[in-house]
């Protein structure tokens, strides 16, 4: 996108007539227009598969890309308000997120997200990001990551980035060491969000930090080819965001039709379904079983995996959250194994010479068959299944899961079943 508005569809029902949406606006001559593309394919797996609206961009400007690298992040904000089996309650202060920091190094994950409040009221134009509140000790924060080999994401919000200077913040933030920013609310009209996303991604490029959009952010367009500092967009409804949870076939519609513009940043991986909602920061019970909450990760493409629960949640269920903790800091391979929208949907991706399967259903359980045929021809694979208890249910009994192990080749034929509501996810490790 250069510095035209985002353009939207609408379809009528009685005629099925495609219509499309596209806001004047007012540009110099000798301007530059976007690429405007239909996708199709025989399949809904088909059109996210695609390439083309990342290679209708134009090639890397960054010249060292080393310093941007993708990973698993753990987020504060989520976890606001949960008490330990000690007496600990996490909250938005330097002792929380040191605790974080500790689980995060032990455990394969390579950033803490410092999200909303960290430097004041958000919206609050006193609320300065070139500071830190006063129970929030940034500096030693990211000096203690360091050590911890954690990197630090810092949230700002577009009030604070205006009133004091989007150039003079990130400044100050890569001066003390993080490694990226969360970029929250921004306004204006479609074409100004348009141009000051670019702005904010390449200052961010220029003072070497990595950069994630939330809060209705302007469509992705594969333009992380040409500024791959760009990590993820929250182009999707991310789980108790706005207030608001959703049910199980928000997350197989996103996989299968936000996902095709780019990778998404959809704050997957709750593991305390049952009790989440008591926290400050999570407003309704959240609908799905703790393996569909695994399998999203997989089957959500992203930059940066941010995971919303506590440490103790994860650790409560370490079996399950192995399969978290195996997964690498960047995937290296994909392929839409079958699905179909408003139902279903199994998304394999590559983790060097292993594989990771997730698979989401909507609200009806469901077998499918799972082809492995993208196994390697003649090789053995040990395979471990995280799965539904037979009494899973997305409302009625979401935590329940069962683990086996086997092993499969590309020859194996695999029926996999999912709770209503629920996920399956498979590990497969080359046996050398």
């Amino acid at each position: 996108i250069k510095n035209t508005a985002p353009i939207s569809f609408n379809v009528s029902n009685k005629s099925g007539v495609l219509s499309i949406n596209n806001k004047p606006v007012s540009v110099s001559s000798g301007f530059e227009t976007s690429w405007r593309t239909f996708i199709i394919g025989n399949k809904a797996g088909s059109l996210v598969s695609s390439d083309l609206l990342v290679n209708l961009n134009e090639p890397n400007k960054i010249e060292d890309s080393s310093w941007i690298k993708p990973g698993k992040a753990l987020w504060d904000w989520r976890v606001w308000g949960y008490t330990t089996k000690d007496g600990f309650v996490y909250g938005g202060n330097t002792v929380s997120h040191k605790r974080m920091i500790d689980f995060a190094s032990q455990n394969n994950i390579q950033y803490l997200l410092i999200d909303a409040d960290w430097y004041g009221s958000e919206f609050n134009e006193s609320s300065d990001p070139t500071t830190s509140k006063s129970d929030i000790d940034i500096e030693e924060c990211i000096a203690y990551g360091k050590k911890n080999n954690v990197g630090i994401i810092l949230y700002l919000n577009d009030v604070g980035a205006k009133t004091y200077g989007l150039e003079n913040v990130i400044k100050q933030f890569a001066a003390w060491g993080a490694v990226g920013i969360k970029y929250g609310f921004m306004k204006g009209t479609p074409k100004q969000k348009v141009i000051h996303t670019q702005e904010v991604v390449q200052l961010c490029a220029k003072y070497k930090l990595m950069v994630n959009f939330h809060d209705s952010p302007v469509t992705p367009s594969g333009d992380y080819r040409t500024w791959p500092n760009l990590m993820s967009k929250e182009y999707g409804h991310a789980q108790a965001d706005a207030k608001r949870s959703y049910y199980p076939e928000t997350a197989v519609n996103a996989t299968l039709i936000n996902m095709i513009s780019g990778p998404l940043d959809l704050t997957n991986g709750y593991f305390d379904l049952n009790e989440a909602h008591k926290r400050d920061k999570v407003f309704q019970q959240l609908p799905g079983t703790v393996v569909a909450e695994v399998a999203k990760l997989i089957a959500v493409h992203t930059g940066w995996m941010v995971l919303p629960d506590s440490p103790e949640a994860y650790m409560a269920k370490e079996d399950l959250f192995n399969a978290i903790r195996l997964m690498p800091a960047q995937f290296n391979g994909f392929k839409v194994l079958d699905g179909e929208i408003d139902e279903y949907v199994s998304i394999a991706r590559k983790a060097g010479e292993n594989w990771f399967v997730g698979s989401l259903t909507n609200r009806e359980s469901r077998e499918i068959n799972l082809p492995l045929d993208f196994l390697d021809e003649g090789e053995k694979y040990k395979a471990t299944l995280y799965e539904d208890a037979s009494d899973s249910h997305f409302l009625e009994n979401k935590e329940s899961y069962t683990i086996s192990i086997t092993e499969f080749t590309k020859e194996s034929n695999l029926k996999i079943r999912m709770a209503s509501g629920g996920g399956h996810v498979l590990h497969l490790e080359k046996i050398n």
